[in-house]
């Protein structure tokens, strides 16, 4: 499985570049990473069969960059 990343707008995009850090998220579980390369390697690893919301977060705000499905 591989993120598919949703189109941006200009202040997601701006949240995005600039992430203190990332989260995925399911019904039942959220893990955070430092950047999108541990993510990656965290769902190659695990062999996802969840569906998984992509956050970026900046300071007090976040948004949703892609799912995994």
């Amino acid at each position: 499985m591989t993120i598919k990343y949703l189109e941006l707008n200009p202040r997601e995009e701006y949240i995005y570049h600039n992430a203190e850090y990332f989260t995925a998220w399911s019904r039942q579980h959220k893990f955070e990473f430092s950047n999108l390369k541990e993510l990656q390697d965290f769902i190659l690893k695990n062999n996802l069969t969840r569906k998984f919301l992509i956050y970026a977060v900046y300071q007090n705000t976040d948004a949703n960059i892609g799912t995994i499905n």
